[in-house]
């Protein structure tokens, strides 16, 4: 299965997609592909969360980053940190 099966996948360009919450097994492949940092802009739930998605990443060789965002009422400060 590739990336493409991601909940809500949008490639941007060659380096970039967006999607909702991938599973264990698509971050997977998606460091198997060559994508090298994953942004998460959801809150951290445990219902919808992967365990230790950050730890996950990391030991795929790709960066994580962290930027909880919420999405009824998202700031210029949530754009700039993306945009960083």
């Amino acid at each position: 299965m590739g990336i493409e099966a991601i909940y809500n996948y949008r490639k941007v360009d060659d380096q970039i997609i967006t999607s909702g919450q991938p599973t264990a097994g698509q971050l997977e492949t998606a460091a198997a592909e060559g994508f090298t940092t994953v942004i998460n802009l959801a809150a951290l739930n445990p219902r919808y969360s992967l365990e230790d998605e950050a730890g996950l990443v990391c030991s795929l060789g790709m960066t994580y980053c962290h930027i909880p965002v919420e999405w009824e009422h998202p700031t210029e400060g949530d754009f700039e940190a993306l945009r960083r």
